[in-house]
């Protein structure tokens, strides 16, 4: 019996190894990067279509907004996957239709409810050159940022520039750029970010989001506001997670009338961007 001992180990072994393969599913190299997308923190909508934490300041005009979010009632995705070889080159487009709700003061507290309809397109570049049991072997060699635009749409980012202590000043004119995965902005972490943001507006809402640690550590959206520099220029101050790892965060411009006049439709421009923590 001691001599069939290994044998029947190695056997029992190898059973579980082909059950364990035979119960893994069976992917395609499209559905494999489908899932990547899904999974991974390169990508995502990050102008936030949920209520977020925080609440903006009264403010004197035809409406006051003290309060306002997009709602999404359809968030639909579409990937255009072109597989050369070891390469496969991602298109993703994204199509957000929602409400954008404001809450108003002044002598009543009001709704006021507009359709939104966001466009996002960004572009990627996965490699098949690892574990073939990991998602058939592909990884994320290159991505771009994404742009996201409103229809209708009058309002536009021309340029962001980035000044921190950890990476050098620079001026972002391109959010659908594809860099490797390791040049994207790197910060360290609750580091203090200096943005700017040129717009063709010269009146206009401008504001970061991303995200931060809220009860028990709990991730949760914030979105800051910028001051209005002039001539279509806003700066504001960004805190980076202490999280180390990927991130993303949005720059998000709002015609003025879109959360000050309550005939006004929805209208804005966003660019996003993947960044890392270390």
């Amino acid at each position: 019996m001691r001599k069939w001992m290994p044998v029947l180990v190695m056997g029992i072994f190898l059973a579980t190894i082909w059950g364990c393969r035979e119960a893994q599913p069976t992917m395609s190299d499209e559905e494999a990067i489908r899932a990547l997308v899904s999974k991974l923190p390169y990508f995502g909508v990050d102008v936030e279509y949920t209520k977020p934490d925080t609440v903006e300041g009264p403010t004197k005009a035809p409406i006051q907004p003290i309060f306002w979010w997009r709602e999404g009632t359809h968030l639909g995705i579409d990937l255009d996957i072109d597989i050369v070889g070891d390469s496969a080159f991602v298109t993703i487009s994204r199509d957000c239709e929602g409400i954008l709700h404001i809450i108003t003061g002044g002598d009543t507290i009001d709704t006021v409810d507009k359709p939104l309809h966001d466009t996002f397109l960004r572009y990627a570049i996965f490699k098949r050159d690892t574990v073939p049991g990991y998602y058939r072997g592909w990884r994320i060699w290159m991505v771009s940022g994404a742009e996201a635009t409103s229809d209708p749409n009058t309002v536009a980012i021309d340029s962001i520039r980035i000044q921190s202590t950890s990476y050098p000043d620079t001026v972002l004119t391109d959010p659908l750029t594809i860099v490797h995965r390791d040049d994207i902005l790197t910060f360290g972490p609750n580091e203090q970010v200096i943005v700017t943001v040129y717009t063709n507006v010269d009146s206009a809402c401008v504001f970061m989001h991303s995200f931060r640690r809220g009860p028990a550590g709990i991730r949760r959206h914030h979105r800051w506001r910028f001051t209005r520099v002039g001539n279509g220029i806003y700066q504001g101050v960004w805190y980076t997670p202490f999280a180390y790892g990927v991130h993303r965060a949005a720059v998000d411009v709002l015609h003025w009338n879109t959360l000050h006049d309550s005939e006004y439709v929805y209208d804005a421009n966003a660019w996003l961007f993947p960044y890392r923590v270390k």
